[in-house]
């Protein structure tokens, strides 16, 4: 998946997922501007497919301005309900 976000500040955020998942053998990439921002992170099996939990990627850094965001499904077996970004 591809998003495009428009930053207003640059700087260190925390990027929170809305996930679930019925085992633990999902694991995902996050790039920004073609610079890998997480790689392979392991996500945890929720309990479900529909039993959603938010886990917190912190420490990313983004410039301001439109950044051209992709989610890498790097092993599937989890939905991603939504992402949110806090500074």
């Amino acid at each position: 998946m591809q998003y495009t976000v428009s930053v207003k500040k640059s700087g260190v955020y925390t990027i929170k997922i809305n996930m679930a998942a019925d085992n633990a053998d999902g694991r995902l990439t996050i790039t920004c501007n073609g610079i890998k921002l997480v790689n392979q992170l392991s996500l945890p099996n929720t309990g479900g497919m529909q039993a959603w939990q938010t886990i917190a990627l912190k420490n990313i850094s983004l410039k301001s301005g439109l950044n051209k965001l992709r989610i890498y499904a790097d092993a599937g077996g989890f939905n991603l309900r939504g992402l949110e970004f806090l500074r």
